[in-house]
């Protein structure tokens, strides 16, 4: 088989969400060529960048650094034929990645790991590594915390949300009515 990440995504991702998933992905992807790691288009072909845009962040090693593709969509994705429609439902769409431990691995568990963190519920990742293999392998440098006009706590400036004109703290205040209406 191959070194393989796993993931169930639950539902859409919102356009927010999208947003900073899609920034933090840059971030990463800023990070890891500062160490080297070279990255392509989801096909792995040299010479050609990582595909981030308003529907998918795709993207692979170069060469043979490369192997399977991250192809991360925003919008859930189709049920299939081959798994029952009600346990797709209850269960999220299923997708995965093997990467075969290549260099570009560490992006893709950061990738994976700053979308679960920034879209609580949306996905439910699991790997053939332990389980701390979700966390950032890179330092990257994000926004400025932001200040949470509800609690006034200082929040995480990748995860607060901006509200009526306000910025919600996402891991303080932000919750499923504030959600709905956004």
């Amino acid at each position: 088989m191959g070194y393989t990440h796993y993931w169930y995504q639950m539902r859409n991702f919102t356009d927010s969400e999208w947003q900073k998933i899609s920034f933090m992905t840059n971030k990463i992807i800023e990070a890891a060529k500062a160490q080297g790691i070279e990255l392509a288009n989801g096909h792995g072909e040299a010479g050609t960048e990582p595909v981030i845009d308003a529907d998918k962040i795709q993207l692979n090693g170069v060469d043979d650094d490369a192997h399977e593709t991250l192809y991360l969509t925003k919008q859930q994705g189709k049920f299939v034929d081959y798994t029952p429609r009600d346990q797709q439902i209850r269960d999220g769409i299923f997708n995965f990645c093997k990467t075969a431990r290549k260099p570009y691995d560490a992006v893709v568990v950061s990738i994976l790991g700053a979308a679960r963190r920034i879209a609580k519920g949306a996905l439910r990742l699991s790997s053939d590594g332990d389980g701390a293999v979700f966390k950032m392998q890179f330092k990257v440098s994000v926004p400025t915390k932001k200040r949470c006009s509800l609690c006034r706590k200082l929040c995480d400036g990748v995860l607060a949300h901006r509200h009526q004109g306000e910025w919600i703290g996402d891991e303080c205040c932000w919750d499923e009515r504030l959600r709905a209406s956004e």
